[in-house]
């Protein structure tokens, strides 16, 4: 999965960003004059990347003088394929509506959209009234049959049932052999979280990278820099900037570690 855009509501200074597109290069540059939001944007994906039910890590989001109308969201744009769909959805032993399915194969894309205050995800309308509908024909179930003249009511439908039963049982068995449950919009939209790529934000000017960094400490903040939260490793004594620099660049610390051991072994007079 990869971004492709995004869409801010009510966030600092922005009312609606409408739809941004990312450049099909991989390299986005967002340029404008000073306190035009630049910086609001940033923060604003960085804070929809975060967990389910986390907090915003921006302080005092909601636009000033709107703190009762705004509606703060945050929606990312993410392309998908059908192999990526059956995969997730396989991990997760979960079905999805048929038109809904249907349309994001046919799209090769899917809005997230996240509610800043609650911090929970669902998708966009568009997809949440397909599975609505979805969900509604699956679960209307066709009336059995009135019961024969001189049949008594009770039997005719524990005879009817008893034979749903069989037949589903059957299905189920040769059809379905793994049982899977139906998704919400909403579990399926917080499920896509673990598999959309790491959102890494660097919070100034001032996040350089030092000279030198100790082996034997990087790989407690490989494992920290691994956590889709974002939050730095607590009591972490290397800077965030080589945290970010290690998940960015996917360095192999085992590697880099056995480098350094051997390296060392080369250098030490012989005895």
């Amino acid at each position: 999965m990869k971004v492709i855009a995004f869409r801010i509501w009510d966030f600092k200074s922005i009312t609606d960003s409408s739809e941004c597109l990312l450049s099909a290069d991989n390299i986005t540059v967002l340029a404008g004059q000073n306190e035009s939001g630049k910086t609001a944007i940033l923060q604003a994906l960085r804070d929809f990347d975060l967990k389910v039910d986390a907090k915003p890590r921006t302080p005092d989001y909601t636009p000033d003088g709107r703190l009762d109308s705004a509606n703060p969201r945050v929606a990312v744009k993410f392309s998908i394929d059908q192999e990526e769909l059956d995969e997730i959805l396989k991990e997760e032993e979960w079905e999805i509506p048929s038109d809904a399915r249907a349309k994001i194969i046919e799209d090769g894309y899917v809005w997230v959209v996240r509610d800043l205050p609650s911090g929970t995800f669902d998708l966009r309308a568009e997809l949440q009234q397909l599975w609505k509908a979805g969900d509604g024909a699956k679960t209307n179930s066709t009336p059995p049959p009135e019961a024969e003249e001189g049949q008594e009511e009770g039997v005719a439908a524990a005879e009817t049932e008893e034979e749903t039963n069989e037949e589903t049982k059957e299905e189920t068995d040769v059809e379905h052999p793994t049982k899977r449950h139906m998704a919400s919009s909403s579990s399926f939209a917080s499920a896509l979280h673990s598999n959309w790529p790491l959102f890494v934000y660097f919070e100034s000017f001032g996040d350089t990278l030092p000279r030198t960094v100790d082996v034997s400490v990087l790989q407690t903040a490989a494992q920290a820099g691994k956590k889709k939260s974002g939050a730095a490793s607590p009591g972490s004594t290397v800077p965030r900037a080589v945290e970010d620099y290690i998940v960015l660049s996917g360095l192999d610390l085992e590697v880099i570690e056995k480098f350094s051991t051997e390296d060392t072994e080369r250098r030490s007079p012989s005895p």
